[in-house]
């Protein structure tokens, strides 16, 4: 486990014990997904979306400023992890080991194999704007190693899952990718 996972496993178990691990990890791929919403990037804070504010709102309601306070540190360790280690995957990597452990065959394909895969199916750095597509995406691990070939792609992920799903969604917006989730 890297450093960079377990400062954020650190900033998510200080909340967790008391509001319940699965809870805050989701809260917090919530607030980081409000954070990011277009509008916010796009008129720089200028303007707002009311629906995205009172989601997020609503999200940090049950935490007090000591909490909050960790959950923003959480969400700059994954700002600091995509600057050290872009395309990489900690929340899956997290979502794994702490709060499935296994459960559910919930099991994210290894980095080695989707690198592999997106070398062979994904491989030309010269070719942008390509569909590249994953039916199963989990938090887009697979996605993430072909953005590693050629970021200019445009991405495409699916999951039944809302939480591999707000995963995926975060970890496009945290490497500036394009694309969208179809769910």
């Amino acid at each position: 486990m890297t450093d960079l996972v377990k400062a954020f496993s650190k900033h998510l178990e200080a909340v967790g014990r008391k509001q319940g691990l699965a809870k805050v990890f989701n809260d917090v791929l919530t607030m980081g997904i409000c954070s990011f919403h277009r509008v916010n990037i796009q008129s720089r804070l200028t303007e707002k979306d009311e629906a995205n504010e009172a989601l997020y709102f609503e999200i940090i309601k049950p935490y007090n400023k000591e909490e909050l306070t960790e959950l923003a540190k959480a969400l700059g360790v994954l700002q600091l992890n995509v600057l050290k280690n872009p395309y990489s995957d900690i929340l899956g990597d997290y979502f794994t080991l702490h709060i499935t452990r296994g459960q559910n065959g919930q099991f994210f394909t290894p980095d080695p194999v989707c690198e592999f895969m997106a070398a062979i199916t994904h491989g030309d750095k010269n070719k942008k704007g390509a569909r590249v597509f994953d039916p199963a995406c989990g938090s887009g691990r697979m996605l993430l190693a072909a953005a590693k070939n050629s970021p200019d792609n445009l991405f495409f992920g699916a999951d039944n899952d809302q939480t591999c799903a707000h995963m995926a969604t975060l970890n496009f917006f945290l490497n500036g990718l394009r694309g969208r989730w179809l769910g």
